[in-house]
């Protein structure tokens, strides 16, 4: 491997290097750096500032896009095979990455902390039970337990009638006879509920991180400022860096490589916030920069290799778990959906065929922007529907010519139909369209470096570790082997904290 110029060597090897510091890769710097193994994070995008992330003493913090400036840091970069290189930079403190893609858009984010920031706070086991079934080595008692563990930690409960909920799922739609909602129904939540209805202390968790109990507005697609949205970096890296973690923010990767020699990985990154390039070093490598920048790293780590026979499965298995997203609006004229959870629970739509389960949200948080009057009103009366679902998993991610390509194939995959019948029913029922864009677009992409029995199959074992790379595991939803149906967050944690346990077997040795 060719060093990138200006290079200081950064010391001597830790045990494990993880890239990315989001739902998977927060997971597994707390675990490792508990086991006593020295652990450092590379993370390209920066700490953002909340109040947990200030009650850590991080002294460089990025706001939450706000304002006129708030424009130019919605996104960190976009991604398209005719743009110069196939990817463009806009931002180094950018909230969002895009990738549009042949059959399908996929939208990411770039912080500490990753995509728990822009999630909706959910947190369910997959809509099957026999996920984790047909593994060797892998039990699914055990992936149960840290399931169990993670809502521990996340305090998560769905919401109930006796929180006061302004915009609560169960009510929105009693009167339309096609939908049903109910508490029994609703998801579990990674919020800080209040415990007195109507007010919203600030409290400490057991790590004394800081944070605010929900004040039912702000939580949500741009943020949680007061940190009432449980986020990896707040619930995880307080304790990775106790006890003795190092977190490099604003650090984007750009070459990898195995010294076979030393028996270490070297990882060169550029250092955005010193403008410096650095060498770190690291036993064991650990991947979690997300399905996207995960599979692009081990796609450039390929073309390196020079070999068409290495990891012969790379790319394939992606998916978008089944994402669509509408737009519908009320007809009421008083309507108002700017308060409320990030999520204000889900309905179930019943059509003539079938049912399906959608999710509600308002749009209150891009109040923090500038926007016309007109537009404002729209949203205000406005609700995101978002369906999921078991697609096919059978799309690509592929290099062209070194640009990063997504093809996929949304008719090949039933779940598309079924959620479009739904949309269809609730606007007939109402009498108020559903708007939806013309092809998928994900915020929950998985496959392309997947779980499987065998490397013709996928990428990584039962353990998470790759194949076909020494002393490398992937953590994060590019190894998920299917799509978990719902809400992926809590499976993702739950696979990172597996693979964590695996790592420090091996580290050990």
């Amino acid at each position: 491997m060719t060093a990138i110029p200006d290079e200081p060597i950064d010391g001597p090897a830790c045990d494990v290097l993880v890239i990315g510091s989001g739902f998977a890769g927060s997971v597994v710097a707390e675990q490792v750096a508990a086991a006593g193994l020295a652990a450092t994070v590379i993370e390209r995008g920066p700490w953002r500032d909340n109040l947990p992330v200030r009650t850590l003493g991080i002294d460089h913090r990025a706001r939450y896009p706000a304002g006129w400036r708030g424009y130019a840091s919605l996104f960190w970069g976009l991604n398209h095979r005719l743009l110069p290189g196939g990817r463009m930079r806009v931002h180094r403190d950018g909230l969002f990455e895009l990738f549009l893609g042949s059959g399908m858009d996929v939208l990411c984010s770039s912080n500490v902390g990753g995509g728990s920031h822009v999630y909706g706070g959910l947190l369910e086991r997959p809509v099957d039970p026999h996920y984790w079934h047909g593994y060797p080595g892998l039990d699914p008692e055990e992936m149960e337990e840290h399931y169990r563990v993670l809502l521990d930690r996340f305090a998560a409960r769905a919401p109930l009638p006796a929180d006061a909920l302004p915009n609560y799922a169960p009510g929105l739609f009693d009167t339309v006879p096609v939908v049903h909602s109910d508490a029994r129904m609703q998801p579990a939540m990674g919020i800080a509920f209040p415990a007195v209805p109507g007010t919203a202390r600030r409290v400490r968790s057991a790590e004394g991180v800081e944070y605010g109990e929900s004040t039912y507005r702000g939580d949500g697609l741009l943020g949680t400022a007061e940190g009432a949205k449980r986020t990896a970096d707040a619930v995880f890296l307080p304790a990775a860096l106790r006890d003795g973690a190092r977190v490099h923010a604003l650090c984007e990767v750009r070459a990898l490589d195995y010294d076979a020699a030393r028996g270490h990985w070297c990882v060169d990154v550029r250092d955005r916030r010193i403008r410096r390039n650095r060498r770190l070093r690291g036993r064991f490598l650990v991947f979690a920069a997300g399905t996207m920048n995960t599979v692009r790293l081990l796609l450039r780590a390929r073309e390196q290799h020079r070999d068409p026979q290495h990891m012969p499965a790379l790319g394939r298995g992606f998916g978008g778990n089944g994402d669509v997203a509408g737009f519908w609006r009320s007809a009421q004229p008083d309507a108002d959906f700017r308060s409320g959870l990030p999520c204000f629970g889900r309905i179930r739509v019943r059509t003539a065929h079938d049912s399906q389960d959608v999710v509600l949200s308002g749009l209150g948080a891009l109040e923090q922007l500038p926007l016309p009057a007109r537009l404002r009103r729209v949203l205000r009366s406005g609700l995101v529907l978002a369906a999921m679902g078991a697609d096919a998993g059978d799309g690509c991610i592929r290099l062209q010519r070194g640009r990063l390509q997504v093809d996929y194939d949304a008719a090949r995959s039933p779940v598309f139909a079924r959620i479009g019948a739904a949309f269809r029913a609730l606007a007939e029922a109402t009498a108020s369209p559903v708007a939806v864009a013309s092809r998928p677009l994900t915020v929950h992409p998985y496959g392309g470096a997947r779980l499987a029995r065998s490397p013709a199959e996928g990428i990584v074992d039962a353990t998470g570790r790759a194949f076909d790379l020494p002393n490398a595991y992937v953590a994060d939803a590019a190894a998920l082997p299917a799509a978990c149906g719902g809400p992926p967050s809590l499976t993702v944690m739950a696979w990172a904290r597996h693979v964590a346990g695996h790592v420090i077997a091996a580290g050990r040795r």
